[in-house]
């Protein structure tokens, strides 16, 4: 069950319901301080804000931190510049008020869809790294190993070790590219909205 997590009066407590009702786990968090204390303690799937001062702080201090960067932010509001504003600070997507309940369940599956490929590349990218840096101390252990028992002093050169280098830049390539996918969802998502 995917975790939204509600900031402020982001939304009325009608439309909390009906989130609740399509199967969301719903938190709601009635200061700033208190979405950032929840996040960092279980991060939601989504978090929904107002595209208020108090909203749009809260998606600042999600979006500058490495470890919540990627978290999905949904805008909710009805001020052009506001909203305008939001985006520009990292937020993911926005809906205008007055919010209907169909076209929040679809910005809220949009979104977590999102955060479900964001969290795969993550993992495998992290899971490969660490397969290449003990593939990579395995060469290093056999070459020494193998340069000690032959009283080598000159260290040979190891093709293992050059694949095994380039294979970490590929995964550290990869981790890149989690960061990039947000603008280029930001141009999709935002170019439905006309």
């Amino acid at each position: 069950m995917a975790k939204i997590l509600i900031v402020g009066q982001a939304i009325s407590a009608e439309l909390e319901a009906n989130l609740r009702a399509e199967s969301f786990s719903v938190i709601r968090a009635h200061s700033g301080e208190q979405a950032l204390s929840l996040i960092a303690q279980e991060p939601p799937g989504v978090v929904l804000v107002r595209a208020d001062m108090m909203g749009l702080g809260v998606c600042h201090c999600i979006k500058s931190e490495p470890v919540s960067r990627l978290l999905p932010v949904l805008l909710v509001g009805s001020d052009e510049r506001e909203i305008s504003r939001g985006l520009e600070m990292g937020a993911n997507d926005f809906v205008n008020v007055p919010v209907t309940p169909l076209e929040l369940f679809a910005r809220v599956r949009s979104l977590l869809r999102l955060k479900l490929v964001q969290d795969e590349v993550r993992v495998r990218v992290s899971r490969e790294a660490a397969q290449f840096a003990a593939i990579r101390q395995a060469s290093q252990n056999a070459d020494q190993k193998a340069d000690m028992q032959k009283g080598a002093s000159l260290p040979k050169h190891n093709h293992l070790l050059d694949f095994t280098k380039g294979a970490i830049g590929f995964a550290t390539g990869a981790a890149v590219f989690i960061g990039a996918l947000e603008p280029f969802w930001f141009e999709i998502t935002h170019s439905l909205h006309g």
